[in-house]
């Protein structure tokens, strides 16, 4: 069969649903029910082909019912043609592509395609395997959840040389007049306290403090126009608002507006409809997150649009909302789904104010809401830009030096945590690669070295680097930089269900020893003593993959590890660490784990296994698959042949160096707390995946993380705090009352639970 090319129109129709994309197929959902359901058929030259469940999975039916306009996808399954009585008597071809989505693509032509042999189609896919999609049959609303700002609205202070900017002359950077795009100063004339709310708004901040009016001497009036706008308060960005263009302002008087955030210096003294974004590249966008006085959970998207957005973003300090977003589009949570029907009018000033249900029976975590908040402009030292890419988010880095010109990076040693800086400065979410390279052209003024950051730092000026060192000239430091991430997620009950300790006699632990996964003692009697039993706490650890792309290995396939014991190769090195806890909060037995093989060991019902071990094939994990490592294979413990009876924790934490990028680094911990006190059981205490702010160590909490807010005194805090600032109703933690350090909660309540530890200074 001839292979169809996809670069060109296509259209997709369900029935009478019909949307046009590019290429040559026609995609149906041909079923007897409605327009909204049935089997997934590809018409092409005239002809139907069926679509095999073989390859097919509900990301991919995710995207189909997006594209079709439909509210969200409800179920993927499998079903006989013959059950469809509009197709009975059709002939069965089958549509020679497996078609792979991670889910947050707007259209099918965005996915992945391979090509399957007529030889796999025959045996995979002549029984049950047609697929069955069920969409929604609400019609998606897209207009109430996007705002863009056509204005650009800009705060500009010379002032302010880094970082952001909450006062300064309001001026529009992209005003469109007469089809020429100018820049916009903002007249005092008819300006009033609602237009200056809805300025801050629009600059990313959700208070006014205060609006004064200044002469615009150095401004030639030539090449600037001018506006006039009048505001009711109620709009989220100043297009909005009634505006006029005027040739100059009375007096030569425009706006100067100092903006701030909502209640800066007020006392927070309850926890219970507090809210948090998570699994986003900045603290003003993600999946929200509401705290219901016990735990903390999602929300449900429907009817989730940009009123709700809107008191979200008010709440945690930011601008008006760019978007409401849905199909958990920064990924999955974790826990209950705790509203839904979210209905705020916009004067509200707290989330859980807002009219909504509890009922959330029909909700599932694929559905979980989120915003895209807009957050304040920050100036820079140093000004980059990515050259050289196909995209905009990725290209070789350019630095505009002191000599006002641009100059290249140099490349050895520049990684994920340099690309990481990079694409937070530029706006551009996360790091997907970040290295040397010279695939995007080459800059041979090269005029900064050595580049090393953390990781956390805000703009590249602030890592340390050096303005000379060896370089060869072809080593450009270079990123790609993407909207999505992938989400590792430790499945907590099956961790806590598979807690124990094993014994085993040496001779029976080869392949461990040489995977280095025993105490290093063990080096001093190998060999030598076969029957020795080594004592092993054993436990499942099963990573899935919550986010909204694939993880895969951070190294080239290339450079992959062939494990002979296993028979298979290893993508990863350090994919996790295993670590026992004293109450301390000091490791006293780790896992030695060398190495990782990634598959898809299960998926969620839908969604197809795309990696494996076994075939010499790629390696990752899908979203909503996981990647189960069995207490009962090797190396999947911590040896504590050597360690004391006690209580201790008993931590895992996936991704640990960080060599992949995350959309939310702080859910890759699990902790169990157990009591060890012989060698045939373990007492399984409390298991958590709470998120991890801030490491703790000492107290009474086993190295539990520091939670944030934590409510202390009848007050929330949401960073560490001093013994000194804290000497009243700390109970029986004598110790707490005697140090003058700072310490932390590792409860959302300390004054309930009395945990707490001292804080670290790596975050």
């Amino acid at each position: 069969m001839r292979k169809p090319l996809f670069l060109c129109w296509n259209i997709f129709l369900v029935l009478c649903f019909v949307v046009q994309i590019h290429c040559r197929q026609t995609y149906s959902l041909i079923g007897d029910k409605g327009s909204n359901e049935g089997i997934l058929v590809v018409e092409e030259n005239g002809s139907l082909k069926f679509t095999c469940s073989n390859y097919w999975g509900a990301q991919n039916s995710k995207v189909l019912c997006r594209e079709l306009g439909y509210r969200k996808h409800l179920a993927t399954n499998s079903k006989r043609a013959s059950s469809i009585r509009t197709l009975r008597g059709h002939q069965k071809t089958f549509y020679p592509f497996d078609v792979t989505c991670e889910s947050n693509e707007k259209t099918l032509t965005e996915c992945h395609r391979k090509y399957v042999k007529n030889v796999n189609i025959d045996r995979h896919c002549w029984a049950n395997s047609y697929v069955y999609i069920q969409c929604d049959s609400q019609i998606e609303e897209r207009d109430n959840r996007t705002l863009e700002d056509p204005f650009n609205v800009r705060l500009i202070n010379k002032n302010v040389v880094q970082g952001p900017v909450s006062s300064g002359y309001l001026r529009i950077s992209s005003f469109s007049s007469d089809g020429e795009r100018r820049l916009a100063s903002v007249c005092i004339d008819d300006w009033s306290d609602a237009s200056a709310l809805v300025a801050c708004k629009n600059t990313g901040f959700s208070k006014v403090k205060k609006f004064t009016s200044s002469v615009y001497n150095d401004i030639d009036s030539n090449e600037m126009a001018f506006l006039r706008f009048r505001c009711h308060g109620n709009e989220s960005i100043l297009e909005q608002c009634e505006h006029e263009t005027t040739e100059f302002c009375t007096n030569n008087e425009i706006v100067f507006l100092e903006c701030g955030t909502e209640d800066e210096n007020a006392v927070i003294t309850e926890l219970n409809g507090e809210i948090r974004v998570r699994g986003g590249a900045y603290s003003s966008v993600g999946r929200v997150e509401v705290f219901d006085g016990q735990q903390w959970g999602t929300i449900c998207d429907d009817k989730w649009d940009l009123f709700d957005a809107n008191i979200v973003c008010q709440q945690l300090g930011f601008g008006s909302a760019i978007e409401a977003t849905h199909w958990a589009d920064h990924g999955e949570g974790l826990g209950n789904i705790l509203m839904t029907n979210v209905a705020c009018n916009g004067t509200e000033k707290h989330l859980k104010d807002c009219i909504h249900s509890t009922d959330t029976t029909s909700c599932t975590h694929r559905e979980d809401a989120g915003v895209r908040c807009r957050r304040p402009f920050a100036n820079h030292k140093m000004q980059i830009k990515l050259v050289g890419g196909k995209k905009p988010t990725e290209g070789r880095i350019e630095f505009l030096d002191s000599k006002n010109e641009w100059s290249g990076i140099c490349g050895i040693g520049f990684g994920r945590s340099e690309g990481e800086v990079v694409c937070r400065q530029l706006g551009l979410d996360f790091v997907k690669w970040a290295g040397r390279s010279y695939k995007y052209g080459l800059n041979y003024r090269k005029r900064m070295f050595d580049v090393r950051c953390k990781g956390s730092e805000s703009e590249l000026s602030e890592c340390s680097y050096s303005d000379y060192s060896r370089c060869r000239y072809y080593d450009m430091a270079s990123v790609i930089c993407t909207q999505y991430a992938p989400d590792l997620v430790m499945d907590i009950h099956l961790f806590k269900q598979s807690i124990k300790v094993d014994t085993h006699p040496l001779h029976h632990l080869r392949c461990s020893f040489e995977e280095r996964c025993l105490s290093p003692e063990v080096d001093n009697i190998w060999g030598r003593n076969g029957f020795h039993n080594r004592h092993l706490l054993k436990f499942t650890s099963r990573f899935l993959n919550k986010g909204a792309v694939t993880f895969r290995p951070h190294i080239d396939k290339s450079s992959w590890q062939w494990h002979q014991c296993h028979e298979h190769y290893h993508s990863m090195e350090t994919f996790a660490i295993y670590d026992l806890i004293d109450n301390n909060g000091y490791r006293i037995a780790h896992g030695q784990k060398a190495s990782f093989c990634l598959e898809d060991s299960d998926c969620e019902p839908g969604y197809k296994k795309n990696f494996n071990c076994t075939d010499k094939g790629d390696q990752g994990i899908t979203v909503n698959c996981a990647d189960n490592y069995s207490n009962r294979i090797d190396c999947q413990w911590i040896d504590v042949t050597n360690v004391p009876f006690g209580n201790y924790s008993l931590r895992v934490d996936a991704n640990p160096l960080r060599n992949v990028t995350e959309s939310d680094w702080l859910n890759n911990r699990a902790v169990c707390e157990i009591g060890y006190f012989n060698r045939d059981d373990i007492i399984v205490r409390g298991c958590t995946t709470d998120p991890c702010y801030q490491e703790s160590f000492g107290g009474n909490s086993f190295g539990h993380c520091c939670q944030f807010p934590f409510v202390y005194n009848g007050q929330l805090h949401y960073q560490c705090i001093q013994k000194n600032n804290s000497s009243e109703n700390n109970g029986n933690n004598s110790e707490l009352n005697n140090e003058n350090r700072s310490w932390c909660s590792t409860t959302n309540d300390f004054d309930q639970d009395g945990k707490w530890g001292y804080c670290s200074e790596k975050i």
